[in-house]
């Protein structure tokens, strides 16, 4: 089955001056892992997600599975880089989102 699996995630503990730098790192270890900071519409509309936030479609067996593999590999990316940081990993089968720019 196909899943939408969102990343998102906080730098905890990271300077101001060093933010931008540190959120292109991380967002490149994730680009790696298949992850993007766009997602596209069933219309074909291409939204950029919320800054600290990146999405990716997988198959696998359960939502659970995927979340428990991400995981471990988002958590080694962040620990290899010795950052700090809350993140969230979730997984649907049945997604739908929407998109508002204020």
């Amino acid at each position: 089955m196909s899943y939408l699996v969102t990343v998102a995630f906080d730098l905890n503990d990271v300077s101001d001056s060093d933010q931008e730098t540190v959120y292109n790192e991380v967002h490149a270890a994730l680009a790696t892992m298949g992850f993007s900071r766009m997602s596209r519409a069933r219309d074909g509309t291409v939204v950029k997600l919320p800054q600290f936030t990146a999405v990716r479609v997988l198959r696998g067996s359960t939502a659970g599975s995927l979340v428990e593999q991400i995981s471990k590999s988002v958590v080694d990316a962040f620990r290899s880089r010795n950052l700090k940081s809350t993140i969230l990993i979730t997984a649907g089968e049945h997604w739908a989102w929407g998109a508002q720019k204020i």
